[in-house]
C-alpha cells in the first residue's frame, strides 16, 4: 500500500506505476483527504493525520476526536481495509466502495475523506501541469 500526501504525488504515482509494472505485486493506492475541523479546519490534512484514522484510535489525537460520528465513520473505514490488506493482501471490505488494483493503464486510487471514494487517473492532468518535466 502506499502512502499518498498531496505534496508527494507525483513521486506517489511514478513510484505506482513502477511497481505495478513489475506483476510481482498487487498495488493500491490511496490518497487521506479528511480536513479536521479543528481551528475552523486550517490544519487540512496534513502529515501523519491518517495514522488515527488506520489505528482507529481518533479519540487520542483532539484534530481527530472533533470529527464527531464522520471521524468515527472513516477510522472504521480506514482501519479494517488496512487489517483486510495485512491479512490477505487486498483492503477490500462492505464499508468502502470496490478499490481495483492500482495499474499503469488505469491509476485506481482511494481518496479517504468524509465520503470514501475511488477515482481513475485522479490528478494526472493536474500533475503534468504541476511538474511537467517529471517523468512518470
Amino acid at each position: 500500500m502506499l502512502y499518498v500526501d498531496t505534496m508527494l504525488r507525483a513521486p506517489a504515482i511514478k513510484t505506482s506505476r513502477l511497481k505495478a509494472d513489475q506483476n510481482d505485486g498487487v498495488v493500491y493506492n490511496y490518497m487521506f483527504a479528511w480536513d479536521t475541523p479543528l481551528d475552523g479546519g486550517s490544519a487540512i490534512s496534513y502529515h501523519c493525520s491518517k495514522l488515527p484514522f488506520i489505528l482507529n484510535n481518533i479519540s487520542m489525537s483532539k484534530a481527530s476526536a472533533v470529527g464527531g460520528k464522520l471521524a468515527e465513520i472513516l477510522a472504521d473505514c480506514m482501519s479494517a481495509a488496512w487489517i483486510n490488506f495485512a491479512k490477505n493482501g487486498n483492503p477490500n471490505h462492505s464499508g468502502i466502495p470496490y478499490w481495483p488494483a492500482f495499474t499503469r493503464e488505469y491509476g485506481y486510487i482511494m481518496i479517504f475523506g468524509n465520503k470514501c471514494m475511488v477515482k481513475k487517473n485522479h490528478d494526472y492532468e493536474l500533475m503534468k501541469l504541476l511538474v511537467p518535466d517529471y517523468v512518470f
